[in-house]
């Protein structure tokens, strides 16, 4: 999957289209594969593409791995330049503690948060305090599962970076999704108000 990533993207580039970076997942296997910094060292040199235009999003099935092999890996490829995100933030393994690490560039709240937010107050003041007090602590905060206007609204005034979820589009084939680039603001008239901090997700 990376690999083909970086092919779309290098192919993105050369014909000239505009690019914004794509999201990859890597699971807890992908993390002990043991040739991962090298096959992934040998991609950034193959296609010579801004680094910056593939995130990597580690799932939360590697909370429960050996932490040291986790630090080794996740520094090396922030020395390769990519930006890493906590995927599902408050779900499984993911925990205060590993964020505090400060591994992360990113952090992606879970949309089960968003969900028990849009029917409980507590919910919805718990949700609104980790949004900010990420954002506080440097953090680039994706919100993910937003569905209407109501919760896109809810979130940017919380304080979220990032938003992804059903509101702007569902997964969209390669064409399909290079088209929707091309016509972003058709698509979401409604971004239009929202400050230039806020952004889109690529994932």
């Amino acid at each position: 999957v990376l690999e083909e990533t970086f092919r779309y993207q290098k192919q993105q580039m050369d014909e000239g289209h505009r690019v914004v970076p794509i999201s990859v997942n890597f699971s807890k296997m992908t993390i002990i594969y043991p040739e991962l910094v090298e096959k992934v060292t040998a991609m950034v040199k193959k296609y010579d593409i801004p680094v910056g235009l593939i995130h990597i999003e580690v799932t939360e099935t590697v909370g429960d791995m050996d932490h040291a092999l986790l630090e080794r890996v996740a520094d090396c490829l922030k020395r390769l330049g990519f930006r890493l995100s906590m995927d599902d933030f408050g779900t499984g393994y993911s925990n205060l503690s590993d964020a505090m690490k400060k591994r992360y560039k990113n952090l992606k709240m879970d949309i089960s948060l968003l969900r028990d937010a849009d029917n409980d107050v507590n919910s919805r003041l718990l949700l609104s305090n980790l949004i900010w007090s990420f954002g506080s602590m440097g953090y680039q905060v994706v919100q993910e599962g937003v569905e209407d206007k109501k919760q896109m609204e809810f979130v940017v005034r919380a304080g979220a970076n990032l938003i992804q979820g059903y509101y702007f589009s569902t997964p969209l084939p390669p064409q399909e999704f290079l088209e929707y680039i091309r016509n972003f603001e058709e698509h979401c008239p409604d971004l239009s108000g929202i400050p230039e901090a806020i952004s889109i997700s690529g994932a």
